[in-house]
């Protein structure tokens, strides 16, 4: 599996953030946090560049599965560092203070 953000325009794109919770991995095009969501530079577009796009699918295409398997396991492990409700509150908190 293989989630594309394909968006000209996002703020905060959460379904980044569903999608790598749930293991599936994810390429993005270069709009609002998609790059701090995903961390990873190899897996962000520029977007409107279709031809980087589809470089960036084919090459995930040819990962062999072990190596998915690692990216899937890698997104979780930031997800549940950086994107935790009890994450968010305790910045929302310290931020008000």
């Amino acid at each position: 599996d293989l989630f594309c953000l394909t968006s000209n325009a996002e703020s905060f794109p959460n379904v980044l953030i569903e999608s790598m919770a749930r293991g599936v991995p994810c390429i993005s095009s270069n709009v609002g946090d998609s790059m701090i969501i995903i961390n990873n530079d190899k897996f962000i577009y520029k977007k409107k560049n279709l031809t980087q796009f589809v470089s960036l699918v084919q090459n995930f295409i040819k990962i062999d599965n072990k190596k998915k398997k690692l990216i899937a396991k890698n997104n979780l492990f930031h997800i549940k560092k950086k994107f935790t409700t009890s994450k968010k509150n305790k910045e929302y908190i310290n931020f008000i203070k």
